[in-house]
Formats: C-alpha cells, sequence, structure tokens
C-alpha cells in the first residue's frame, strides 16, 4: 500500500498523537523471546479451572453443572410440599473482569410451622430423550462415578445467621444404614451433622477421603427441623459453588462459554451458557500457536466428541453452538436411539416443563463449520498422534462437499427445524472466504502427509469457496457485499466481516486491498475503532482486531501497531476482551424471531481469541508457506 494511504487511513483513524512513540521503519527490529500473551494465558486458565473439579452447582444454567434434578424429601404431607429452590438468587460476590459478572446461588427457604421438617436432594436424573428429566431415587442405572474426588466444598449463607442446617453427600437409594433400591449409591450419606449458618459467606468442606464413590446419584443435599432450629419460624439459606475436588487433574474434552455470565432474565443471560464451534476453534487456534496444545486437544476433543454424537444425525455437522462445559450427557440422558448425546445450550422453563433449546445454537453454519475444521487441521498438525483430528476434519470437509452450489461457492448450511434441520440456499460472503482458508489449510496438511489426492480435493474446494466469495466484490463501493439470499438475488447488508475477512484471506493477491481498507475506514470507523455494521453506533472490537491483522499483514506496521494498543487497552481486568466497547451494539443481523442480534461489553471468547492471535502477529486464515 501506498504510503499516502497508510497516512490518510492513520489520520481519519487514529488522533496524530497516537502515533507518537512507534518504533519508525528505520529502526531495526529486535529480537526478544517468545511470551505468551495475557489473552492465551486468560483462556487457558479457563481450561485449567475444571482440571480438579466436577460442580453440582456453578451458576444458573451453567453447563458445568451436575446433578441438576432436585427432589423434596420430608414433606409428608401432599397439600404443604416443600417450596422450591431458587437458583437464580444472589449469589457469593464474584471477583472478576466487568460488571457484568455475576453469581448466581440456590436460595433454600422452609416455613417451620408448614413443614418442621425437610430438605432436597441434588440428584443425578436421567431421561430419554423427548420425556422430561426425572430425579433419580436409585431406581435406574444412572449414578456418575466420582473416585478420586477428596471433598465436596460449597459456600454458604444463612439469612439470619442463626439456622442450623445438614449437608451431606449420598444415601440414594439407602435407608436404615443399608442399601433399600436396586441401583443405591456405593456410599451412604456422608455428613457435615447439623451446623450453624453465619450470616456472612462462609465456606464449607465435607471430607470424602476412603469414601466409595463409584456411584453417587445424590451429589449433594441438604436437611433441617424444627428441632435443630427451636424458636424459629422458619430457616432461610443461599448455597453456592458446590463442588467436588479431586486430588489429581483429570482433563477432558471441554467447551468454554462464548461469553461470561450476565444477571438472570436479561435477554443477555440467553447465552450465558452457549458455547459457540466459532469461539472454541478460535480459542484452539490461539492455543496452538502459543504452543497450549495440551489445552487446544481438549477443545478439539469435544468437536471430536460432537461429530459422533449428534443425537439425531450422523454425516460430520456440527450445530453451532453445545452447551459449555463437558460436551457429553451424564449416564442416564439419552439420545432417541439410546446413546449419550453432545448436549445443546438452551433454559428450563419451569412454567410449562420443557428445555427450550435456542434455534440458532441447534442450527449448523458452514462458515462455523469451517472454523472448526480449521483448528482440527491445526492441533492434528501438532498432534503426537494425528489421525483422530485429520480425521474429524474431514468428516467435516466430507459434509461441507455436500452444501456445495451447482456454480460456485457453497451454501449457508442447514437451519433448525424441530429436532432436524431445513437446509437453506442462500449462500454468505464471510463464510466462503473462511472456508477459502480452511480448505486451503487443509489441502496443505493432507499434502505434507503425502495424501496427494484429499490434497488436489481440497484445494478443489478451496477454490470453489474462492470463486463465489471474489464475485461479491464491487467496484462501484471497494467493497465485497454479504452474498445471496435464498432466491439468488444479492444480499444487500454491508458488513465488515465479509471486507475484513476478505483482506485476511487473500492479503497481497487482492489488488484493491488499499481501497478495501479505505472504503473500511470510511465505512465502518467509529473513533479509533470499527463497527460490525455501518451504522456506527459503537466498536465492534473483534473486528477491529480482524482490520488490525489487515494492516499488519499490508506492512503497515505504525497503523496496526496503533490498532492493537487501542484495543488492548480495553481489555478488561482478567484480561480478556469484551465483545463491544457497549452494550446493545447492533451487528446488522436478525435473530430468528426477527430482532435485531446485538453485541455488549462483556467478555467475549472470541474476542479475546482474536486478540491474543493478533498479539502474536498470527493471521488465522492466511496462505499457508
Amino acid at each position: 500500500m501506498k504510503k499516502t494511504m497508510a497516512a490518510a487511513l492513520a489520520a481519519l483513524l487514529l488522533a496524530p498523537a497516537a502515533l507518537a512513540g512507534c518504533t519508525s521503519a528505520e529502526e531495526p527490529p529486535v529480537e526478544e523471546p517468545f511470551i505468551v500473551p495475557d489473552e492465551v494465558e486468560y483462556i487457558d486458565t479457563q481450561l485449567f479451572h475444571e482440571d480438579k473439579v466436577l460442580y453440582v452447582f456453578k451458576d444458573a444454567g451453567d453447563g458445568l453443572n451436575h446433578f441438576t434434578q432436585r427432589y423434596a424429601i420430608g414433606a409428608d404431607d401432599p397439600a404443604a410440599p416443600l417450596p422450591p429452590l431458587d437458583e437464580t438468587a444472589v449469589g457469593k460476590p464474584a471477583s472478576g473482569s466487568s460488571s457484568h459478572l455475576v453469581s448466581t446461588g440456590l436460595k433454600a427457604a422452609l416455613d417451620l410451622a408448614v413443614n418442621p421438617q425437610g430438605g432436597y436432594v441434588f440428584s443425578s436424573g436421567f431421561s430419554e430423550f423427548g420425556g422430561p428429566p426425572q430425579p433419580d431415587y436409585g431406581q435406574v442405572d444412572a449414578a456418575l462415578d466420582l473416585t478420586g474426588a477428596v471433598k465436596l466444598v460449597f459456600d454458604a449463607q444463612g439469612d439470619t445467621g442463626a439456622e442450623q442446617v445438614e449437608f451431606f453427600v449420598g444415601g440414594v437409594g439407602w435407608s436404615g444404614g443399608a442399601p433399600d433400591q436396586p441401583y443405591p449409591d456405593s456410599s451412604d450419606r456422608i455428613s457435615t451433622g447439623s451446623i450453624n449458618l453465619p450470616a456472612e459467606w462462609t465456606h464449607y468442606e465435607i471430607p470424602l477421603d476412603g469414601a466409595d464413590l463409584s456411584r453417587i446419584a445424590g451429589g449433594f443435599g441438604w436437611w433441617t427441623t424444627a428441632e435443630a432450629n427451636p424458636g424459629a419460624a422458619s430457616v432461610a439459606f443461599t448455597l453456592d459453588n458446590v463442588y467436588f475436588e479431586f486430588a489429581e487433574s483429570k482433563p477432558g474434552p471441554l467447551l468454554l462459554p462464548s461469553y461470561e455470565p450476565s444477571q438472570p432474565g436479561t435477554p443477555a443471560a440467553a447465552l450465558d451458557n452457549v458455547a459457540s464451534i466459532r469461539a472454541n476453534a478460535l480459542a484452539a487456534i490461539a492455543l496452538t500457536a502459543a504452543g497450549r496444545h495440551d489445552r487446544a486437544r481438549q477443545i478439539a476433543d469435544a468437536f471430536v466428541y460432537a461429530l459422533g454424537h449428534d443425537r439425531t444425525f450422523s454425516d460430520g455437522r456440527l450445530r453451532n453452538a453445545y452447551l459449555n462445559g463437558d460436551p457429553r450427557s451424564d449416564p442416564g440422558w439419552l439420545s432417541p436411539d439410546g446413546r449419550d448425546y453432545a448436549r445443546l445450550p438452551g433454559s428450563w422453563s419451569a412454567e410449562d416443563g420443557v428445555w427450550r433449546e435456542d434455534p440458532w445454537a441447534g442450527s449448523t453454519s458452514s462458515g462455523d463449520l469451517a472454523w472448526a475444521m480449521l483448528a482440527l487441521t491445526e492441533v492434528a498438525a501438532n498432534a503426537p498422534d494425528r489421525t483422530e483430528y485429520a480425521e474429524a476434519a474431514q468428516k467435516i470437509a466430507a459434509f461441507l462437499f455436500t452444501l456445495t452450489d451447482e456454480t460456485n461457492g457453497f451454501t449457508a448450511g442447514y437451519v433448525v427445524s424441530g429436532d432436524g434441520q431445513d437446509k437453506s440456499t442462500a449462500k454468505k460472503t464471510a463464510d466462503n472466504f473462511v472456508l477459502w482458508g480452511a480448505f486451503r489449510r487443509l489441502s496443505l496438511f493432507m499434502g505434507e502427509q503425502e495424501s496427494t489426492t484429499w490434497a488436489v480435493t481440497y484445494a478443489a474446494a478451496a477454490e470453489k469457496a474462492r470463486l463465489f466469495a471474489k464475485a461479491m466484490y464491487g467496484a462501484d463501493c471497494a467493497c465485497f457485499r454479504a452474498g445471496t439470499a435464498a432466491d439468488g438475488s444479492e444480499d444487500a447488508p454491508l458488513a465488515l466481516a465479509d471486507n475484513s475477512l476478505a483482506l485476511l484471506v487473500m492479503g497481497q493477491e487482492l489488488a484493491e486491498a488499499d481501497q478495501v481498507l479505505a472504503a473500511i475506514a470510511a465505512a465502518f470507523g467509529v473513533g479509533q475503532g470499527f463497527d460490525a455494521d455501518a451504522d456506527k453506533d459503537g466498536v465492534w472490537y473483534e473486528g477491529t482486531v480482524q482490520v488490525q491483522l489487515a494492516y499488519a499483514q499490508a506492512g503497515e506496521a505504525d497503523v496496526a501497531a496503533v490498532l492493537l494498543g487501542y484495543v488492548g487497552a480495553n481489555r478488561l481486568a482478567d484480561w480478556s476482551l469484551p465483545a463491544a466497547d457497549r452494550d446493545g451494539l447492533t451487528t446488522g443481523l436478525l435473530s430468528p424471531d426477527g430482532s435485531p442480534t446485538v453485541y455488549d461489553k462483556r467478555s467475549s471468547l472470541e474476542a479475546t481469541a482474536w486478540l491474543g492471535l493478533a498479539q502474536m502477529g498470527v493471521n488465522p486464515l492466511g496462505k499457508p508457506a
């Protein structure tokens, strides 16, 4: 790019003083040792946190929760059942990255005049798909193996500070000190005895050393009586952070949530347990680039599992998102054909007793599949045993071949319909750019494995995506348009991603790169960053990082450095990056119900991964050497 163009764009985007202190082109580069970026350390830490724990309850709706089916005990009068637990109560205050980070707790309350004794058991439960979840009373084989757990820990807070409550593990299927059900827990109750709960948050532990934990359906429970609380009219307390701790690390397949938790009951909270494959793929690519291969394989292992355990399909498709945490369903939770399955995100509706899943999460996007394929290829290239990951990438590729258009390009994928999916005939420019880069990388990998036939096949697929994506360029606006609608007409909305991804995939192959960068600045520039669409209502950090990488790729180090500094200065306290500089930033896209989709100012896994890649100077879609 000409220096005059770079200067003009810098003037448009940045205050003149912002360039002060940047290293001039004449200064020789300084060789420094490789340092893992803070953003990648953040991603690594999210995985590390789960190495030795299994949660009974972390936050409302969190995919890390187990023993989710609660049943009351001690209420002998059917006309006076125990009140339900409130999962959205205020939990133990959390120190975290932003004002959005919340901690929800479990609120329990018992009117001792109505119920002089009572409690709850947190059961693993079971469900035949399509039917309502049922608690496990020891009558079905649905317990968890917790061998190796050394203690159960939890936080509790009494409402008055005088509450006396007993907490316990196990005992499902036991009575009078002996098993009395076909599938009892391997241990009778392991109890704290009745303990006092102060009015401030207090940490408790139940030691489990020496206990047989090979079959546990009752992961946790509490019990209290009027006798233990003399003179009290009621007992009320809140629980939080209930989990088993293991002596040894057991890292396994894991998907990270796309966003940090938000306030229950708000629209943003609907995304709290969503783990998108695109965000997790970018996290795996960033971890791989930083040499954290074991951690990247945890995410890749989750992809491999999901590919082989969809509850409906077995053809190489992934859903757009899964429930965060271990993707594997617990024992007793079965797909229509009686197998374990990859869990999808959603929320439980107490009003009508159904689990509601997000239509977008249950759909399949060709672009998101391309990101997963690219991540699996990168992980395979750095794994001691490449076979499983390479085969998974090829399985996705085989499915993507079914989305090829009669002319050029790949269609958008499938949209959820009931428990099935309907094919979309629309074609998206951004999807095809990612498909171009992913197939190009897979072709190179197969060539390195001396699989010449597959290398040629994937190179042809990359070319098919390339022909469509390049055809979306409009000289009149020096920009790439969004794609084509289902009827073949050109899709009108102008989006940053269609253009920033174009620059990352094509690099210097795009003769009009300088014009596209100028058009991006004019159409999407907001202060020192860029918006996702052309309404300029705020800064989309992920897209801004993509533009930063495009400048770096074009050799414009000064502009790239300033953009990187700007985005880095807007990281949160834990080094993660929010999706946007404000709540409610419009994306230009609509949700299935027709409402606009928005980004909020809360920690985003995808944005954090992009920034980590930029800090390392890695363009994940760049042309392989």
